[in-house]
Parts: structure tokens; C-alpha cells; sequence
């Protein structure tokens, strides 16, 4: 079964599995086919698991022949895979800083871009605050803070006015202002929060809260590695009363 599910994932990363893609149309949000080939390497390194058990009972005085002259194969077979074909004509320091270094760490923001974004950014974003309106309002910034789904800021401006955060909003964001409610836009280019604010001092405090798919996936991860944690403690627990 194992090796059957390897070779079908093999199969799904092939262009003839173009009619099973058209299909089975919630794969697509896989978007690249070559992705299968994790999961065909996962399956076919898990069936070698089998392979000891197997020459054992078929093989058992060829075992040591057999296993030498497999590991050698596979060496042999796929040694010049780890060799570069040929050399970029730039170097490390012209691939890791610039345009260069800034198109590498950017490639992959399409992907996680919440839907009420319509283009990426193009440029880095400020700390806080990326843009005000007006522009020439003045306003100080302290005390800011934060974690990995939340900010915290003390924000004094003396005229009213409407601050872009450089915070992109993803559902279940809510603000506050001194511990009471906080109405906020969404900006529609860039999908940044914006918040309007009245003269005065205020503390800002931004969080992001669970939806419900994922309470659901935090309770999965949760169980499942209680589960790993149990079951191999169980399975070490009865190899010791075994033993004695």
C-alpha cells in the first residue's frame, strides 16, 4: 500500500496526470505538482523500512551482501545530483544584498496575501505607522511592543487625523483604544489596517484572535502530539516490565 501511494504521488507530479488535476479540482491549490514529490520520497524512504524484515525472511543468508550492495547503488546512482551543473555569474555577495536580496525574501509573499490585499508591497514597510493623513500631522510614538499576533503602542497627535498601520489585516483582527473598542478600515491596495483617531493620547493595542479553523487545528496539533508523546511512552513502559 505504501509503495502504491508513492508511485501514485510520483504519478500526480507528472504531466499526464493533467486529467486527474482537472478532476479532483481541490489539488489545485497545491499549485505546483513537483510539491507530490515530497510526499512519494516520504513513502518510498518509509516502504525501506520494511526492506530489513523482508530480506530476512527471503534473503536471510544474502543480507549481508545485499544491503552493502544496495547502499553502494544508491551512492553510484545519485552522487552527481549533489554537484552543480553550472555557476551563476553572480556571487554571494551580489545574490545576497540589493535588489537581488530584496526580490528573495519578497518571491513568496503572494501566498500568504489575506484576500482584501490586491497587490503586495514593493517596498519595505515602516515599523508602526506607514502613512498619515494628512501628511504633515505631528504625532510621537512610545512604549511600542509586540508578539507574534499582537502589537502594543502609546500614540499622542495633536490634531485629528488617519494612520495607515503597517499591519496587513487578516480576520479576527481587533483593535483597541485604551482598553475600549476600536472601529478601524481596512486601506484597499495594500489590505493595511487604518485607524482614524481623534486629538488626545491614546494606547493602541492590536490582536489577533483565533477563528474557528484555527481553534480547530491548534486542538489537532494538540492531541496529536499528546498522542505521539502517550504512545511511545506506553510502548517504552511495557519494553521495561517486559525486561523485568
Amino acid at each position: 500500500m505504501i509503495i502504491a501511494l508513492a508511485f501514485f504521488a510520483t504519478f500526480l507530479a507528472h504531466e499526464r496526470s493533467t486529467f486527474v488535476w482537472s478532476i479532483i479540482s481541490p489539488i489545485q491549490k497545491i499549485q505546483f505538482p513537483w510539491r507530490f514529490l515530497n510526499h512519494s520520497l516520504f513513502l518510498f524512504s518509509l516502504s525501506l523500512a520494511f526492506l530489513p524484515r523482508l530480506l530476512k525472511k527471503y534473503l536471510s543468508k544474502f543480507v549481508y551482501i545485499v544491503i552493502p550492495f544496495l547502499a553502494l547503488a544508491i551512492v553510484l546512482l545519485n552522487y552527481k545530483y549533489f554537484f552543480p551543473v553550472t555557476f551563476g555569474p553572480i556571487t554571494d555577495e551580489q545574490k545576497f544584498s540589493g535588489l537581488a536580496w530584496n526580490n528573495q525574501i519578497t518571491s513568496g509573499i503572494y501566498d500568504y496575501l489575506p484576500k482584501t490585499a490586491s497587490t503586495a508591497a514593493k517596498t519595505k514597510a515602516a515599523e508602526i505607522i506607514d502613512a498619515v493623513e494628512p501628511a504633515s500631522t505631528e504625532y510621537q510614538l512610545t512604549g511600542y511592543q509586540k508578539g507574534t499576533d499582537w502589537w502594543l503602542f502609546n500614540l499622542q497627535n495633536e490634531t485629528p487625523a488617519k494612520f495607515t498601520l503597517a499591519a496587513l489585516y487578516f480576520p479576527k483582527f481587533e483593535l483597541f483604544d485604551n482598553q475600549q473598542p476600536l472601529a478601524f478600515g481596512i486601506e484597499p491596495v495594500l489590505g493595511r489596517i487604518t485607524i482614524d483617531l481623534v486629538p488626545g493620547t491614546h494606547q493602541i493595542y492590536l490582536k489577533l484572535f483565533n477563528t474557528p479553523i484555527r481553534i480547530v487545528g491548534n486542538y489537532l496539533s494538540l492531541f496529536a502530539w499528546i498522542f505521539v508523546f502517550v504512545y511511545f511512552f506506553r510502548k517504552i513502559w511495557k519494553s521495561k516490565k517486559s525486561i523485568k
